[in-house]
């Protein structure tokens, strides 16, 4: 029964750093769930608890998943200066990793996949005349990683750390002509290779010597290089900030 309240009590942080940033930027599906009472209401939950929990995090091999929900900024450095070089949206993602724990420190390679988001859209109208255009991207991530980790208690850690390592990313455009009546669709996509590198702040709660989770923060920039085409003409840099959490298991 603890360590269901204890699952609860670490994911609140989450909700809540989450809401903080749905609220500072824009709407979020998931605002309603992410309120200070939850929180306040779990930390008494503890208390009843506390008395049962003498785990002791182990070293080791491990492997594990994360979801993130972050806030994303494009910009693009070869638009001209006229037009809207930057957009926003908010993201998911979901990673693996897998590494060694040497308890007050861990070391790790990663792997995250964000999906398609929306950077542009476009629309004009004239008569019977109406055209639609829709740019989107999505990133794939390979990383390296550490992390300091200092115990607090038997079975909590926090965590600092920070990573770096190469992104792809896939820029698609679908744009689709209507004139009086008759359709036309038109697809097109590009790719670029990049730099990814971020820092991460939070905690690591264990349940046992194998299982653990871990959430907090995280902020990292991405840039790609230069794409330069009869179609295309894009250099893009990304910005991500936002909240993580993940479970791992320890060998």
């Amino acid at each position: 029964m603890c360590a269901a309240y204890y699952f609860l009590l670490v994911i609140s942080p989450i909700f809540n750093v989450s809401y903080w940033l749905a609220s500072f930027f824009q709407p979020f599906t998931l605002r309603k769930l992410m309120t200070m009472q939850y929180t306040a209401k779990l930390l008494s939950l503890l208390a009843l608890c506390a008395s049962f929990s003498t785990v002791a995090a182990a070293e080791g091999v491990f492997v594990g998943g994360s979801l993130d929900a972050y806030h994303t900024k494009y910009k693009n450095t070869l638009c001209d200066a006229e037009d809207d070089c930057s957009f926003s949206d908010s993201r998911m993602g979901v990673g693996l990793k897998a590494g060694y724990d040497f308890d007050q420190f861990r070391v790790y390679g990663a792997y995250q996949y964000s999906p398609k988001s929306k950077t542009f859209e476009y629309e004009e109208t004239a008569g019977s005349y109406k055209f639609d255009y829709e740019e989107s991207v999505q990133s794939h991530d390979l990383t390296i990683g550490a992390d300091y980790t200092p115990s607090f208690t038997n079975n909590f850690k926090g965590l600092i750390g920070g990573y770096v390592g190469y992104s792809r990313l896939k820029v698609k455009a679908n744009g689709q002509e209507s004139v009086a009546g008759k359709i036309t669709k038109t697809s097109e996509s590009a790719g670029t290779n990049g730099v990814v590198y971020g820092v991460r702040l939070g905690g690591i709660y264990s349940f046992n010597q194998n299982n653990e989770l871990e959430f907090g923060v995280k902020a990292e920039q991405a840039k790609y290089k230069a794409v330069e085409d009869d179609n295309w003409e894009f250099k893009v840099k990304t910005t991500n900030y936002g909240a993580f959490v993940g479970y791992n298991y320890k060998f």
